[in-house]
């Protein structure tokens, strides 16, 4: 359906324009064989038809090269590819599969011919179609994979579908004489660095938490390791709120994070109030002993967002409420939102996110397992509902590094933390994409210990040469306003 081909466009064209914003893009009407789009950029406009194709049992491995410059692409597709025919081709897989040719039409249009079915790959992981049909058939929707994750492909495959697109579009604009082509709207590596503020004091309910999340750990790795994060937490005393501490970190680096605070709105059912109280974070902003933490972030220049509770993944009253205590607590514009525990319904949550008039969201991530394999993607996107047939107007900004998925599901030392961190965010540097780095407030106390490590991975970020955006940044950058270029139509 011509909707596909929209999505596809209005996240590509999110994250990708060209130098001077001179370009246009929109879907065609669509054939039995093929998904088509139309492309201005400068003087040049290209008409692209990409395959349709069945989906496989199995995902298939392609490695396409360029005839042109020295470009090699490596995909996994979950699609079919068809050969393209003996135009001008543009690139070639291993076996001298032609996968994608240009040639110009008898109307004197350039039309280039995609032998990866570009449409199907990027709507099957972004819209989380496989989730949404679980959800929608009476199946729990859990924040967990539950797969064999050393047997699944934890690599950004969107972006190296983009990144396809890009090359194709490039090169036959360069054909053409058109100098000016498609790059990243944010160049380089890009990092959001965030933080989850689930307790800003150490407590009864914070210690009962954490502790029996240990013994569970224990019960079921049997990992003796955990008796000395046991004795560790018992034998601190200290101070939660590590909120000052983050920020001086930091901005030793120059950069910048957004923090995700609760609001502790009134629970009226039962179960929700269960879980207010042994779940969610314990701690209430509106108290007067937390005024001081209100007051800094206009100050420093970091930024504020909605940490939402557990029961506002699918409650839209209570999600408002939230966020209008958040707001008239901070006194600043709240766009981002991450959910308590990242719970998250892909039939419920992107729509109540959009009705609420939140712009970002950085929950859509498996609590135990770091990397891609929720969202297969460092870029930034747009939710589709699949309830409603529509794209969502509310962007989620990739997670792919959480302290705690790290250091309480993953049970790594500082040493295997960092190494897999690293191992992580060289596939976002290697893309050019923009992901989050979720580093929990409290996990920065010595009850913990995991701020060195936190401080080792913003070393090599910033030895690396990444930019650190706050949420609202790369939201601003991405969908910049007033935009004065040319109309990009999707439809």
């Amino acid at each position: 359906m011509r909707l596909k081909t929209e999505y596809f466009l209005k996240n590509y064209l999110l994250n990708f324009k060209t130098k001077k914003d001179r370009y246009s893009a929109y879907p065609l009407p669509e054939t039995g064989k093929y998904y088509k789009l139309k492309m201005t950029v400068g003087n040049k406009s290209i008409i692209f038809n990409i395959v349709k194709t069945e989906k496989l049992d199995a995902p298939v491995n392609h490695v396409l090269t360029s005839l042109y410059k020295e470009q090699i692409h490596t995909l996994l597709c979950c699609y079919g590819t068809r050969e393209t025919g003996s135009d001008d081709i543009l690139f070639i897989s291993a076996n001298d599969f032609k996968i994608a040719a240009c040639h110009i039409d008898d109307k004197g249009n350039v039309e280039v011919n995609i032998g990866v079915n570009l449409i199907d790959e990027v709507f099957y992981h972004l819209s989380a179609i496989e989730e949404y049909n679980k959800e929608a058939n009476g199946k729990n929707a859990r924040p967990y994979y539950s797969g064999d994750a050393g047997k699944s492909t934890n690599e950004p495959l969107v972006d190296d579908f983009y990144n396809l697109f890009t090359d194709i579009i490039n090169t036959c604009l360069e054909k053409f004489g058109v100098t000016e082509g498609m790059q990243r709207k944010l160049n380089g590596f890009n990092i959001s660095l965030t933080h989850d503020v689930d307790a800003i004091r150490k407590n009864y309910f914070t210690s009962v938490r954490y502790l029996s999340f240990l013994a569970a750990t224990f019960a079921m790795k049997f990992d003796l390791e955990v008796f000395g994060r046991i004795f560790r937490y018992l034998t601190h005393k200290s101070d939660f709120n590590q909120i000052i501490n983050i920020m001086l970190l930091e901005k030793d680096f120059d950069y910048k994070s957004t923090f995700f605070f609760y609001s502790k709105a009134a629970k009226n059912s039962f179960s929700s109030k269960m879980i207010d109280k042994f779940i969610d974070p314990s701690y209430d902003m509106s108290s007067s002993a937390y005024s001081g933490i209100r007051n800094i972030f206009s100050e420093a220049g970091f930024e504020a967002g909605l940490h939402s509770s557990y029961s506002a993944a699918r409650d839209y009253e209570l999600l408002m409420e939230e966020l209008k205590l958040l707001k008239g607590l901070s006194r600043t514009a709240i766009i981002s939102n991450r959910n308590h525990f990242l719970n998250f319904s892909s039939v419920h949550t992107p729509l109540l996110l959009e009705k609420s008039g939140i712009k970002c969201d950085a929950t859509f991530y498996y609590n135990n397992v770091c990397g891609f394999l929720r969202h297969k993607t460092c870029s930034p996107f747009y939710f589709y509902s699949h309830a409603e047939n529509r794209i969502v107007d509310v962007i989620e900004i990739p997670t792919v590094i959480m302290d705690s998925t790290l250091f309480n599901y993953l049970c790594c030392t500082d040493e295997t933390a960092y190494k897999k961190s690293v191992e992580i965010l060289n596939m976002v540097k290697d893309r050019r994409g923009v992901a989050c780095i979720n580093w929990h407030n409290e996990t920065s106390a010595p009850e913990y210990g995991w701020y060195s490590t936190y401080k080792d991975i913003l070393k090599w970020i910033k030895d690396n040469s990444a930019t650190a955006y706050t949420i609202g940044e790369v939201y601003n950058r991405l969908v910049p306003k007033g935009f004065d270029g040319a109309t990009v139509n999707t439809g």
